[in-house]
C-alpha cells in the first residue's frame, strides 16, 4: 500500500528487514522473490539488521547497496539501561 501511494503522495518509503533464512524467506518461490524485488526496487531506503540480511536484500533482491543500510535493532533491557545510568558520572 506505501508503494502505491508513494507515487500519489510523493513520500519516500523505507522498508525495514529484520531478516530471515533460507526455509522461510521463501527463495525457491520465484512469485515471492519476483514482489520483492519489485518492493525493493520501488523503496527508496532498506534497514536491515545484520550482515546476512543486507547480502540477502543485495545478493538475492538486487538492491543497490547504497540504498542499504545495516543497523541492529537491539533494544537493551531496562535492568541494563539502569545499571549503566547509575555507574555513570554526572
Amino acid at each position: 500500500m506505501a508503494i502505491a501511494l508513494k507515487f500519489l503522495f510523493g513520500w519516500k518509503v523505507i522498508i525495514i528487514y529484520e531478516g530471515g533464512s533460507p526455509g522461510i524467506d521463501y527463495r525457491n518461490s520465484s512469485l515471492r522473490l519476483r514482489s520483492r524485488r519489485w518492493l525493493v526496487k520501488l523503496a527508496d531506503a532498506l534497514v536491515v539488521n545484520g550482515r546476512s540480511a543486507k547480502e540477502y536484500i543485495v545478493d538475492i533482491l538486487n538492491a543497490q547497496e547504497n540504498r542499504v543500510f545495516d543497523r541492529p535493532f537491539l533494544v537493551p533491557s531496562v535492568k541494563a539501561l539502569l545499571q549503566y545510568s547509575e555507574n555513570e558520572e554526572p
